[in-house]
């Protein structure tokens, strides 16, 4: 006994935790509908929570003064760049470095993932989610950075776009 208490090893109160939350807090109406729902009834309840988080954020919102909701949203921005630099970050380590692949560019700005094999529209149509930007970033890292992909600047994806998937800097290597 700890002060009172029954001592218990990590396994062991896990295990206690658990099932306390199991009896006490049911499924929710989300986890049930995530669960066994069809996409209509997760898109309406996803709606549904969109418009309370709108409805939470007016009332929050309301309390605070102007100079406050900017350092609220400042604070939020700051967070959210500091979120997407750092899973960039781990993402072109992943692949090599952030320079790009065919002329060498190292300006972060201008770096961004490519499908290697010209398969891009393809994939968006497999993971509807996954549509470029953010999601794509964290897709490639749930999915442990697979093969397929590669950094390259704006400059070669645009002209690999525009010369049927051959960068025109390859003619000149």
């Amino acid at each position: 006994m700890v002060q009172g208490k029954p001592w218990l090893c990590k396994p062991c109160n896990a295990a206690k935790t658990k099932d306390w939350r199991a009896r006490t807090n049911p499924p929710t109406t989300w986890v049930k509908t995530r669960d066994t729902g069809t996409p209509e009834q997760i898109a309406e309840l996803r709606e549904k929570h969109r418009l309370y988080q709108k409805k939470s954020d007016e009332r929050r919102f309301a309390k605070m003064s102007e100079a406050e909701i900017a350092v609220y949203k400042a604070d939020i921005k700051a967070k959210k760049d500091f979120r997407m630099s750092t899973l960039k970050g781990e993402t072109y380590a992943a692949y090599g470095g952030p320079v790009c692949n065919c002329c060498g560019e190292t300006e972060p700005l201008f770096l961004s993932i490519d499908h290697v094999n010209n398969d891009g529209n393809l994939h968006r149509k497999e993971i509807p989610k996954v549509n470029g930007g953010y999601s794509m970033y964290v897709w490639l890292k749930r999915q442990g950075f697979p093969a397929g992909f590669q950094i390259l600047c704006m400059n070669c994806q645009t002209g690999k776009m525009r010369n049927n998937g051959i960068c025109p800097h390859s003619k000149n290597v």
